[in-house]
């Protein structure tokens, strides 16, 4: 049905449909960008607790790279979250040119007035859930990293 659509378009519609779709496959591709980013995100933190744990010598040194690491990661993410945001906006740029006929057939982000209803956890933005942990973990690790450089201090 897509082709037989397709083949009845005009020129400037098809070019619309051809941008709208190289577009769109950027704007998924970064889902699975997130997706990595956040799980390595985490393996790393992890390898941060268990080199805390381990390493007694130098406890201020991991600490600090955790800090480091968690503000870089922040940003790194971040970054990918806005162009997504960006792709996203071009999408419906194109999309806003579509005729009637096209965008009943090409409309995929959902309208805040669709009949369908996410649950709460489907409502809460991605930038959220992915940029909140490399905050709570930087947060965290200054914590500690202030605390530890508090005791090497008062040891000497």
């Amino acid at each position: 049905m897509e082709k037989l659509k397709y083949k009845s378009m005009n020129e400037n519609d098809k070019n619309h449909l051809d941008v709208w779709k190289v577009v769109i496959d950027l704007w998924k591709g970064e889902n699975a960008v997130k997706t990595s980013k956040l799980m390595m995100f985490f393996a790393v933190q992890t390898l941060f607790v268990i080199a805390f744990d381990i390493n007694k010598d130098l406890n201020w040194v991991v600490p600090l790279l955790a800090v480091l690491f968690s503000l870089f990661w922040y940003f790194c993410i971040g970054r990918t979250v806005v162009f997504q945001k960006y792709w996203k906006k071009k999408a419906n740029e194109y999309y806003n040119n579509f005729t009637d006929e096209m965008k009943a057939v090409y409309d995929i982000f959902p309208k805040p007035d669709d009949k369908y209803s996410f649950p709460f956890y489907g409502k809460m933005p991605a930038k959220f859930i992915l940029l909140a942990p490399p905050i709570m973990t930087f947060a965290i690790w200054l914590i500690i990293l202030v605390f530890v450089l508090t005791l090497e201090y008062a040891k000497h």
